[in-house]
């Protein structure tokens, strides 16, 4: 296939299920990978998407389609504007990867294996930051923009306050998991980005289990190998994977914002097993 044919098959799968047209004959049950953005967003989702081909899963990258087209971030829609897109989502055969919110109104959920990937909030709105200021991909069409608009008002920001400003939205989200996930999905595999950086191995096996993925030894070996070498030297602003080490909010923030931050975001820390 040239050039031409790998772009326009890129979204394939996407575009025939919004059209309703496109089926999977694998039974096992669908994963649906909920995230925030900056919480190894990218390194989750090849490792579902390699591992679950490998089980007769195909991949929906629903969000990536949505990033470089018209189509809304279903994570950002409410119940009543999800209805339009509800038949996307199958309860067997497929890995939804990844979303940077809580979706409602997704039919048969309880069917579902689900991921929820977190990470401390304070390290996420640092390393957003250092994103949207410097390394976040700009995209063509109508979101490019809005995009722009976030990197100039981020380069005006200082650190602290640009982590303060963003903060009652990102509680936002998590609150939203807390409200429409927990409570429909108690099994809902909690998957925290820092055991991923801490004990990758650990890390993957329970992964692997709660999903009911098989691979191979020399498969799971040759992921674990991968994290490894993808492990940032040292720090770099203008890549996506910057630095990528847990607890870095208490050498970039001053100690009055740490502080304002642990209040707002208390629950959460405690919910998480973070420690102030």
């Amino acid at each position: 296939m040239n050039l031409f044919g790998l772009l326009r098959d890129k979204f394939r799968v996407e575009k025939a299920l919004l059209a309703g047209s496109h089926h999977n004959s694998c039974l096992r049950p669908s994963i649906l990978h909920f995230s925030f953005n900056k919480a190894a967003t990218q390194t989750v989702k090849k490792i579902l998407i390699d591992c679950g081909r490998r089980n007769g899963l195909t991949p929906a990258r629903l969000h990536d389609y949505a990033f470089k087209h018209s189509m809304p971030y279903l994570d950002q829609l409410e119940l009543s504007e999800m209805e339009a897109f509800a038949h996307v989502f199958k309860p067997k055969g497929y890995v939804y990867t990844v979303f940077g919110g809580m979706i409602e109104g997704i039919p048969l959920f309880e069917r579902f294996k689900v991921v929820l990937v977190v990470r401390d909030p304070r390290d996420i709105l640092v390393s957003g930051y250092y994103s949207i200021a410097y390394s976040h991909a700009i995209p063509d069409g109508e979101k490019k923009n809005a995009i722009l608009s976030r990197r100039e008002k981020a380069l005006a920001s200082s650190l602290d306050e640009h982590v303060l400003k963003n903060s009652a939205n990102l509680l936002t989200i998590f609150e939203k998991y807390e409200r429409c996930l927990f409570s429909k999905c108690p099994g809902v595999h909690v998957a925290r980005y820092e055991d991923l950086v801490e004990d990758f191995p650990t890390w993957l096996d329970a992964l692997l289990c709660s999903c009911e993925l098989d691979i191979s030894k020399s498969a799971r070996e040759n992921l674990i190998k991968a994290h490894e070498l993808q492990r940032p030297m040292g720090e770099n602003i203008h890549k996506h994977l910057r630095k990528g080490m847990p607890g870095e909010h208490k050498e970039k923030l001053r100690q009055e914002t740490i502080e304002k931050l642990d209040q707002i975001f208390q629950n959460q820390l405690v919910r998480f097993n973070y420690h102030t």
